[in-house]
C-alpha cells in the first residue's frame, strides 16, 4: 500500500483552512478557581434596598455562582435578566426553590413566595428542590436547592443554597435542619460547596455540626471584617452566612463585601478546583 504524504505548503495550507495546529492539538483549560457569592437579598431588595443594586454589585463582582436567599421565586428572571444584561451575555441561567407554609413530611400542602436561588454562568446537570422538615415560627419546612455544575473539564460539583430556621430560640429547629442536611447531602459524591444563610454565629451547635463535614472559607482563609448581619441596618456585626465546602476543593480567600444592599452583606469565597482528569 503507497502512502502519500503532502509537500509542506500543502501541510500549511490544509493547517490555516480549519486552524493552526498548535491549537487544534490543544485541549481546552478547565477553570483553576470557581468564585462563589451568597447573599440574603432581604426579601428581593426590599425598601430601603432594591433587587438593581444587589444585581449591580453580581455584575461588579463577575462570580461564577451566586446563592441568594429570600427573594421571592417570581424574582428569578429579574436576577438573571439583570445579571446577563449587566455582563453583556446570555450564558447565566438559575433556578429556585420554595420554602413550605403548611404540611407534613408527606407532602407539602401550601408552598410560600420566599425562595432559595442558584444563579450561575455555568450549565447545570441536574437540579432537585428539596424541603427539610425542621420547623419554625416561618415554616414547617425549608427549601434546599441542589444544583449540579461542571467547571470546565473538572469533575461534577453539587451546589446547594440553604437558609436555616431564624430566632434565637430555633437553635433547636437549627440543629435538627443540619442533621437532615448532612444526612441528604451524603447521598452525592463529588467536591460539594454549601452556602448560604444559617442564622447563626461560628460558635454555635449547628456551625460545629456542619464543620465536621466541611471546610467553612471564612474560617479557613478570610479577611477584612467577617460580619454579614445587622439588626439595627447600620452595624455589620453577627457573622451568620458561610460559604461550606468539602471534597477535593480547597478555599483560597473569603471576604465579606462592605456594602450595603440588604440586612446581610455579600460574602464572597474563591476555591481551588480540583484538576481535570
Amino acid at each position: 500500500m503507497m502512502v502519500r504524504t503532502l509537500p509542506l505548503f500543502g501541510v500549511q495550507r490544509l493547517c490555516a483552512a480549519v486552524a493552526a495546529c498548535a491549537v487544534l492539538a490543544t485541549p481546552r483549560a478547565a477553570p483553576s478557581t470557581l468564585t462563589v457569592m451568597t447573599l440574603n437579598t432581604r426579601h428581593g431588595g426590599a425598601p430601603p434596598w432594591s433587587a438593581a443594586e444587589q444585581i449591580a454589585e453580581i455584575v461588579a463582582e463577575r462570580p461564577d455562582v451566586v446563592f441568594l436567599q429570600e427573594a421571592a421565586y417570581t424574582q428569578l428572571k429579574e436576577y438573571l435578566d439583570g445579571v446577563n444584561r449587566g455582563l453583556g451575555t446570555r450564558a447565566w441561567h438559575g433556578d429556585a426553590s420554595r420554602h413550605c407554609r403548611a404540611g407534613t413530611p408527606e407532602r407539602c400542602t401550601r408552598l410560600g413566595d420566599e425562595s432559595v436561588m442558584i444563579l450561575s454562568r455555568l450549565p447545570f446537570e441536574e437540579v432537585d428542590r428539596h424541603l427539610l422538615w425542621a420547623p419554625d415560627t416561618a415554616w414547617v419546612a425549608r427549601a434546599v436547592l441542589r444544583a449540579r455544575i461542571r467547571a470546565g473539564d473538572a469533575v461534577s460539583m453539587e451546589l446547594f443554597s440553604a437558609h436555616l430556621p431564624s430566632g434565637e430560640d430555633g437553635e433547636a429547629a437549627r440543629r435538627r435542619w443540619v442533621t437532615e442536611f448532612r444526612s441528604w447531602a451524603k447521598r452525592f459524591g463529588g467536591p460539594q460547596i454549601v452556602a448560604g444563610d444559617f442564622n447563626d454565629g461560628p460558635g454555635s451547635a449547628p456551625i460545629a455540626m456542619m464543620t465536621r463535614d466541611y471546610v467553612d472559607a471564612w474560617a479557613a482563609r478570610g479577611r477584612g471584617s467577617a460580619g454579614t448581619e445587622t439588626e439595627d441596618d447600620r452595624t455589620y456585626a453577627h457573622r451568620y452566612d458561610y460559604v461550606f465546602s468539602r471534597g477535593n476543593v480547597r478555599v483560597e480567600r473569603a471576604v465579606v463585601r462592605r456594602v450595603t444592599l440588604s440586612d446581610h452583606r455579600p460574602l464572597v469565597a474563591v476555591l481551588a478546583l480540583p484538576a481535570a482528569r
